[in-house]
């Protein structure tokens, strides 16, 4: 009857709609007012339509004029229709269409809609408001926001229209057969009695930590409602989490999770034979305070429709107050969120039933429910005044419930048990069992589409100004905007967000757009309500204990991250200048794009970002944090030859699964990191500048033609998982000098690439780790040399290679695949751990060389190991290898840098003067005891030719070994050009150290030529 009845109103309605719309509309339509909403509502068929004063009007469909083309509502008038709202469009006989204009300077207000559609919209005085169910839609060519307000939930501090009523009805249950409410959903639910020691009861409601006692429940598997097949029944108690068990004395054990506070209602009721004695206890979590969540209980008389007390009579319905104080960025005023909870069941043994939710499921079936004792609503603070009748009037003592006197032990418990989840808004979708919970690090927000949920605003625009707006949605804003011409310092305030939005201006800047967090309660509520009786005499007198018990527990949080559902941006510029967590669709279209410090992009955990959505980027800045769940793609989709990005420039953090750079010039001054798989740069001209930190699960790929890297971390294959170091560049790799370090660690090896770059790495430290008795390659390129320090200068040499294994662990030093005679140059070798186990951790392969100049071990014991292929470069002395002497020679000091490790060992003595390295102090012959000299000098038949003089190192034989030692004279023409050895002197070997003897050479070809003489000495490779 109630279907038909309401057809009956929408064809009465339609009716009236249609002869107003017929006839000749009037040329201008003014309400200087004021109408409320008891006077007759108007039927405006006007092409104009100003209002100035107040117009309040009160339909079940939103109110809408007809044949009007323009609208305005003047600084001084209001409109408002609390029942439904307003659709303002072009309605006319026949169709409808867009209005033409459409100026707000004051207050347009609806309960469920305000829906404009017209060419140009003018919204600048106090703003467009709908309640928490409502919708705002803006739909037009031109819309002109700035220094304005639009709002869905409460307005500007006073009714919000957003009262959620659950059952309803007061205390008379049996009338409330079903209910909808998508606002919260249905956890558990469930209506049953048991039987229970009051000793028992006591002691579980003590405080601090009280608990309930175990109560069956119903339940779905994923928390919302829908199929029958997914429900199942189980024990639970409250507070949720806490752990019960049982001793073998019988006592209960559990854990508290929380501390409680008890609110106590006591009431007296009877005569000389027979006393009611009314006894109500609320038990509400304290830690909520320190969440922002204020919890207050009271009490009101539970009376059903016809104002008399049903059950038992005499009990007080039990109300839970939640507020949250809160600021509205529209009307720039505080605020309270609030959630009332309401328990009926004093003192109601029958009438007892589950609830279906109808918004549940499509079926009733299918719903979740709810104890009907149970109402939950959300209120305005203006809705709450005068809420309470009474309050806690005694303090509670567990002796209230258990008492030697008592003439029952065992008492019978009827007791309801519920939980419910807040979520953002109200879904309108009917079957809940197809939204997916948020991830992780979303407040567990539902983000099915955001266009289903109530309490939105819609903006759909060509042209759009938000030049100072402000903007409170309850659940979500969507914005459409083909050509953002401004939104200098706008203030939004949703939770979930959806932008699509292009600028034809030269930036388009996301600043103030998108909030880190709003606050919006949401989470879990659960209660458990349980009457039961008791009795005592006392002297011919009969006292009747009457017990409710209402137990509360939370989880309810006021702080919930913002979410970007979809975000598409299009313009010649791009600033990010908030952080986004873009939820489902992503696009970027720009030619430039900046991601300020202030700013950063997170995507969801269901797509990648790469070339389908990072579109015709020419330049990337990041200054803040760029985080992809999956792959990051920056210009590595094209195969062209000439990258499609010119510059990649991260001073933040560039994170993904995987990170796949590849642009002409990439530059790194902070973090680029790889949750799961590897990071990848490929440019001509990478540069890695100090602060740089490349991190990743798997391999770390460096590819080009110029590396530079200065004060920078690698770290190939974190964690347990395993991942090499490549580096492949054509022209140049190299450090940043003296001074800088680098600092790279690889699990699973290196490749240096078989080109061969100018340029050296001896400021940089490669840490090479093995495990799990795994074997790492290492596969080098650089040019084999031989023993020589040449070795050294432009051939790709590494400062610092740290090799450290554990137990039977091998590290492998080989050749590309057809690649031969190969080297690695290496400042210093650092073994340890297994690795100092050189003989067996160490492995170079046929056709590679390993060479270094100083060891963490005896420099002697680790040369010549794996078949002669690692060898010791004496005579080399770099940065990590290198101390400093100074010889006196002729009373001239010469500061000398010699090899540590050849300076410093004890079993050997290189300059041939008797004493070993270690106690020498001057450890190594160097050129200037040659005391090198050119004369001319008659020779035989040779007048006036060049004599050149100086004194040779001898061969020493100390009876353990034999230091060979062969003195050159190298000769070169004019003062330039490298030196040809033109006569090798040979000293006999001896066993006293005499260490030197004088030599003269006659250069019979070197008349009348300029030249350069010099003297090089070379001695035996210590053994």
């Amino acid at each position: 009857m109630r279907t038909i009845l309401l057809r009956g109103l929408f064809l009465l309605v339609m009716a009236a709609q249609g002869a107003a719309a017929s006839s000749a509309p009037l040329p201008h339509y003014i309400n200087k007012g004021p109408i409320t909403a008891l006077d007759p509502t108007p039927q405006i068929n006007a092409v104009s339509f100003e209002n100035r004063n107040q117009f309040s009007v009160s339909t079940f469909r939103p109110y809408e004029t007809f044949n009007t083309l323009n609208f305005t509502n003047t600084a001084s008038g209001t409109l408002a229709n609390d029942q439904s709202g307003f659709w303002f469009d072009y309605s006319f006989l026949g169709g409808r269409g867009s209005m033409s204009n459409w100026v707000n300077r004051g207050l347009v207000s609806g309960f469920g809609w305000v829906w404009v559609d017209s060419m140009n919209i003018l919204n600048a005085g106090q703003g467009i408001g709908v309640g928490s169910r409502g919708v705002v839609h803006l739909n037009g060519d031109n819309v002109n926001l700035s220094r304005s307000g639009l709002y869905t939930g409460n307005r500007f501090g006073t009714t919000s229209g957003s009262i959620l009523i659950t059952n309803g009805g007061g205390g008379d249950l049996a009338n409330a057969s079903s209910f909808s409410d998508g606002g919260i959903i249905d956890n558990y639910w469930g209506i049953s009695s048991n039987q229970l020691t009051h000793a028992s009861l006591a002691a579980d409601f003590t405080l601090p930590n009280p608990v309930t006692p175990s109560h069956l429940v119903t339940g779905t598997s994923i928390g919302f409602g829908g199929g029958l097949f997914n429900r199942f029944t189980f024990s639970t108690i409250l507070p949720n989490g806490a752990f019960r068990a049982f001793t073998n004395l019988g006592t209960n054990v559990f854990t508290p999770l929380s501390n409680y506070t008890a609110f106590t209602l006591t009431n007296f009721i009877g005569g000389a034979a027979i006393k009611t004695n009314i006894i109500q206890v609320v038990f509400v979590p304290t830690n909520g305070l320190s969440q922002g969540v204020n919890i207050d209980v009271g009490w009101t008389p539970n009376r059903d429709a016809a104002g008399n007390m049903p059950g038992w009579g005499f009990g007080n319905t039990a109300m839970v107050e939640f507020s949250l104080a809160d600021f509205d960025p529209v009307a720039q005023l505080s605020f309270t969120n609030y959630l009332f909870l309401q328990d009926f069941s004093a003192f109601q043994n029958t009438n007892r039933t589950l609830v279906p939710n109808s918004s549940s499921a499509l079926t009733p079936q299918a719903s979740t429910r709810r104890p009907n004792v149970f109402t939950l609503r959300r209120f305005d603070f203006s809705q709450l005044n005068g809420r309470f009748v009474s309050t806690n009037n005694a303090t509670y003592d567990p002796t209230l419930i258990s008492n030697p006197d008592y003439l029952s032990n065992v008492v019978t418990l009827t007791y309801a048990g519920y939980s419910g989840q807040l979520i953002l808004g109200e879904n309108t979708l009917g079957n809940k069992t197809s939204i997916r919970v948020g991830d992780v690090g979303w407040s567990g927000l539902p983000i099915n589409d955001i266009s289903n949920f109530p309490g939105r605003v819609e903006i759909n625009a060509k042209k759009l100004n938000l030049d100072n707006v402000r903007i409170h949605a309850q659940s979500g804003l969507i914005i459409k905007a083909d050509d953002l011409v401004g939104n200098k310092l706008p203030i939004v305030d949703a939770p979930l967000l959806s932008y699509d939005v292009a600028s034809k201006q030269s930036t388009l800047t996301v600043s103030n757009l998108v909030r880190p967090n709003v606050n919006r309660l949401i989470g879990d509520v659960s209660a458990y309500s349980a009457i039961w009786q008791n009795a005592s005499t006392n002297g011919g007198t009969t006292n009747v204990y009457q017990f409710h018990v209402l137990f509360i527990d939370h989880t309810l949080s006021i702080t919930q991250q913002v979410v970007l559902q979809d975000l598409k941006l299009r313009a010649t510029n791009v600033v990010i200048g908030d952080y986004l967590t873009v939820g489902r669709n992503f696009l970027i279209d720009a030619r430039n794009l900046t991601v300020a410090a202030t700013g950063g992009i997170t995507n969801g955990s269901g797509f990648d970002l790469g070339g389908t959505n990072l579109v015709n980027i020419w330049n990337f800045t990041n200054l803040g944090t760029f985080a992809v769940n999956r792959e990051l793609r920056f210009g590595s989709d094209s195969t062209d030859i000439t990258p499609p990005v010119s510059n990649i420039v991260n001073y933040g953090n560039l994170l993904g699964a995987s990170v796949d750079l590849r642009a002409q010039r990439i530059i790194n001054t902070n973090v680029i990191a790889a949750s799961s798989a590897s990071v990848s740069l490929d440019a001509t001209d990478v540069m890695m500048l100090p602060g740089s930190s490349l991190t990743s699960l798997g391999p770390v790929i460096l590819t080009g033609t110029h590396l530079t890297a200065s004060n920078s971390v690698i770290a190939a294959g974190v964690g347990t998982a395993g991942g090499n170091l490549v580096l492949d560049f054509s022209d140049s790799v190299m450090d940043g000098g003296i001074g800088t370090s680098n600092i790279w660690v690889t699990s699973d090896g290196f490749t240096i690439a078989n080109v061969h770059p100018t340029g050296d790495l001896l400021y940089t430290t490669i840490i090479s780790t093995a495990t799990n008795e795994n074997e790492v390659i290492h596969y080098v390129g650089s040019t084999d040399m031989g023993v020589v320090p040449e070795g050294y200068v432009n051939n790709l040499a590494l400062g610092r290679l740290v090799l450290d294994g554990s137990t039977n662990t091998v590290f492998r030093f080989s050749p590309p695949p057809g690649v031969e005679n190969v080297a690695l140059y290496v400042d210093y070798l650092e073994l340890r751990n297994f690795a100092t186990n050189y003989q067996d951790s160490i492995v170079v392969d046929e056709g590679c060389r390993l060479y270094f100049a100083n060891c963490s071990v005896s420099p002697l014991k680790v040369a010549h190991s794996s078949e002669e292929r690692v060898r010791w470069v004496s005579t080399y002395a770099g940065p990590a290898s290198t101390t400093n002497i100074v010889y006196t020679v002729n009373a001239v000091n010469y500061p000398v840098d010699l090899n540590l490790g050849l300076a410093t060992l004890a079993d050997i003595d290189s300059d041939n003067d008797g004493v070993q390295n270690s106690a020498d102090t001057t450890p190594v012959w160097i050129p200037q005891q040659a005391q090198l000299a050119v004369i001319l000098t008659n020779y035989l038949d040779h007048p006036q030719i060049v004599a050149v003089v100086g004194r040779a190192l001898q061969s020493y034989d100390n009876g353990l070994t034999i230091n060979y030692a062969t003195n050159s004279i190298l000769h070169r023409a004019g003062l330039a050009g490298p030196f040809t050895v033109i006569s090798s002197i040979v000293t006999p070997v001896v066993n006293v150290p005499s260490q030197s003897v004088p030599f003269i050479f006659y250069d019979l070809g070197a008349t009348n030529i300029l030249g350069t003489y010099s003297i090089r000495i070379d001695v035996s490779e210590p053994r």
